[in-house]
């Protein structure tokens, strides 16, 4: 899991495994760090929901530096 940088101490849930990854996909689970990993999260939800190649495609089409 990730979450908004300090918001969560990294040891409070027992059993987890707290990394600092814009995105983190667990099984069904997927978290991000914050609203400046918007687009990411977004991206990735696309290519879990769509595939790999509608997520290009969509990510072809956006203005990201």
């Amino acid at each position: 899991m990730t979450s908004f940088p300090h918001f969560l101490d990294k040891r409070a849930i027992p059993g987890s495994c707290y990394v600092e990854d814009p995105v983190v996909v667990d099984g069904q689970v997927v978290t991000a760090r914050g609203p400046g990993t918007a687009m990411d999260f977004a991206l990735e939800l696309v290519r879990l929901l769509a595939g790999e190649a509608v997520r290009d495609r969509v990510e072809a089409g956006l203005m990201r530096a």
